[in-house]
């Protein structure tokens, strides 16, 4: 609840969720939620649109990567905060480590092919390089777009005490 988090971690929260949606949108994806409502395992979330053939191309993949990176970034580049992206299963980083490796699967035949471990060894490091580039492409984006993310935050603290004003949660 808005009442038991600081008003700068409430800020940061808001941040890295309008981080994740304003990239989303300028990397022409639909978001279906947004918000800052707490859960057991979030303090807000953001929800894309799934695609209708439940496929994903990969240009939507490398867009999922760097929409999951957003929301750490932000709060690191706009808060001065470090955040972990979360320490539970489903967590920003776990994403960002699962799509890179379904990228990497689906982009390398020989990953499927020959799983030695020579092979394992170039997909870390494939792994390590992909992040480091979508990284700094993502870092750009926010960088171009901090002041839409700083209006969309600050939207969804206004969302979050209208929604919970009158002793909702």
């Amino acid at each position: 609840v808005y009442s038991e988090r600081p008003f700068y971690r409430f800020y940061c929260d808001a941040i890295h969720e309008a981080a994740h949606t304003v990239i989303a949108e300028k990397l022409g994806l639909s978001v279906k939620e947004v918000t800052l409502q707490p859960t057991e395992e979030t303090r807000g979330h953001m929800e894309l649109e799934e695609p209708a053939d439940g496929f994903y191309s990969l240009q939507t993949v490398e867009a999922r990567i760097k929409i999951c990176m957003a929301g750490i970034l932000a709060e690191y580049i706009l808060c001065q905060n470090l955040n972990d992206g979360g320490n539970m299963k489903n967590s920003d980083l776990s994403q960002i480590e699962e799509l890179i490796n379904l990228y990497l699967l689906h982009t390398d035949d020989e990953t499927i092919l020959i799983p030695s471990y020579g092979l394992q060894e170039r997909i870390r490091e494939r792994a390590k390089e992909m992040n480091l580039k979508y990284r700094k492409e993502t870092k750009e984006l926010i960088l171009q777009h901090q002041e839409e993310i700083k209006n969309k935050a600050n939207e969804l603290i206004r969302n979050y005490k209208e929604e919970n004003k009158h002793g909702g949660s």
